[in-house]
């Protein structure tokens, strides 16, 4: 019993900072405040047109060009794909032990 006072007691001061604003000033948040009136969601004057997307011929030209250059160059003649390890991952393969235990 006693011990669940304290920390009910304990957790009542440590939380007692957390509630009051008597160290903000009047002025907070008043840049913040400031800078989201300021925007304008269709500023007057504005002229500005939605661009023009591809249409599919284009859009397709594009993806032919960009998976073409990132296409693997063949060096050597070999087609085998690459398998990169962690240096920490060991072997792929069984790794006997030091050996059996000796008998005693």
């Amino acid at each position: 019993m006693k011990r669940t006072t304290v920390i009910l007691v304990l957790a009542g001061l440590a939380s007692a900072g957390c509630f009051s604003r008597a160290h903000m000033s009047d002025n907070y948040g008043r840049a913040y405040k400031q800078a989201f009136a300021r925007q304008a969601v269709n500023p007057a004057g504005s002229s500005a047109k939605s661009p023009r997307g591809l249409d599919a011929l284009e859009a397709g030209i594009v993806v032919e060009t960009y998976r073409a250059q990132l296409a693997p160059r063949s060096q050597g003649g070999s087609d085998q794909p690459m398998i990169l390890l962690s240096p920490q991952a060991g072997s792929l393969g069984y790794t006997p032990s030091s050996g059996p235990p000796s008998p005693k």
